[in-house]
């Protein structure tokens, strides 16, 4: 049965759901511990492969998102849609700051007080993504104008010359390792021929998709693991984002993102409960990365690697992701209901 235009298709919400659970999961990696030296994996690269495989498994959750917003299309941009964004940011930067010096948890200063009101300061996919958002009918009007030849051959030349020049000799910083404005674009423009056009490559049976999502972080993990190990210093030791495995557009992080797209894409369900969770997903990217946040949450991360280890430790991990997403949602369904509430009270936002 073919969903209605306007409902949400919980096989591509439960994908929602799963991308931010990566991006909590890649922030428990490097971002919170820091790459592992040469003494590290040498004395123990059995336990430092795994976390190259985990780490390597979730680097393309930001990809994910934007495929996810490409395969669905942004329809018009509307000064409703940008406000909720914002209202968004300012509601946790805001809200996490008066919390936070209410309780204690940081010493006051105008400075901290100030900072609050810089909603998307330490968000930088929020900032990109609202550029994306205003953007987006430029880039449909590119869609529709472009046959289906024309616009494979944009997409083939951009991600060629991006893994060549780019990734492969990081020439070319304003893509800055897939934090750019310019990678979204191209994400979306790819997640949208996927869903115009697709291909043969599009059509493998949902068990290769799979595969292939778990066999290119495995990839991933024994080439970070060796690099390091041997001390090749080839992939992303020497130079930042020079041919770094973890980077957001290494093509192998590319791939595995498309092909769980394209899993889940196959799957058919619907559930008001997936619905709803992933409505609030973006609340857990505010609320553990904010700036006043993100230092206790890598604190806590560090802290578990200090005092657990094997199964115990994967457990704890797994814990801290959960509780941080549900207390995310639960905190979220307020701030719904005070959007609801706001946005009814001003014609602009109609």
């Amino acid at each position: 049965m073919t969903p209605k235009p306007h409902t949400r298709q919980s096989n591509m919400e439960l994908l929602r759901i799963l991308s931010m659970l990566l991006v909590v999961l890649v922030h428990t990696g490097y971002y919170s511990l820091g790459r592992p030296t040469v003494a590290e994996v040498q004395a123990d690269p059995l336990s430092q492969f795994s976390l190259n495989f985990f780490q390597a498994l979730a680097t393309g959750c930001v990809d994910l998102f934007i495929l996810l917003t490409g395969y669905f299309g942004i329809r018009r941009p509307t000064v409703k849609g940008a406000a909720n964004l914002l209202f968004q940011c300012a509601f946790y930067s805001i809200g996490i700051c008066a919390v936070m010096l209410l309780t204690g948890a940081v010493p006051f200063t105008w400075a901290t007080a100030f900072r609050s009101l810089l909603i998307t300061r330490g968000y930088w996919f929020v900032n990109s993504y609202l550029c994306l958002y205003l953007l987006s009918p430029l880039l449909n009007r590119l869609i529709e104008r472009s046959p289906r030849k024309r616009l494979r051959n944009i997409l083939v030349g951009f991600f060629t010359l991006q893994t060549l020049i780019v990734w492969g000799l990081n020439i070319g910083n304003f893509f800055i390792g897939g934090y750019s404005l310019s990678s979204f674009m191209s994400l979306y423009l790819l997640a949208r021929y996927v869903r115009i056009y697709g291909g043969g490559w599009c059509s493998l049976p949902r068990m290769a998709d799979l595969a292939v999502v778990l066999l290119l972080p495995l990839v991933i993990a024994l080439l970070a693991t060796a690099n390091t190990f041997f001390e090749w210093n080839i992939f992303g030791d020497d130079v930042k984002y020079k041919m770094d495995l973890y980077s957001y557009i290494n093509p192998l992080v590319l791939i595995g993102s498309v092909y769980l797209m394209l899993f889940c894409s196959k799957l058919s369900f619907q559930s008001k409960g997936v619905n709803l969770v992933a409505g609030s997903c973006l609340s857990v990217y505010l609320v553990h990365l904010n700036p006043l946040v993100a230092p206790h949450f890598r604190a806590c991360v560090q802290m578990i690697h200090e005092e657990f280890h094997g199964v115990a430790l994967a457990g704890m991990i797994l814990a801290l992701m959960v509780g941080i997403y549900a207390a995310s949602v639960a905190i979220d369904q307020l701030r719904i209901r005070l959007w609801t509430k706001l946005s009814s009270r001003f014609q602009i936002l109609h």
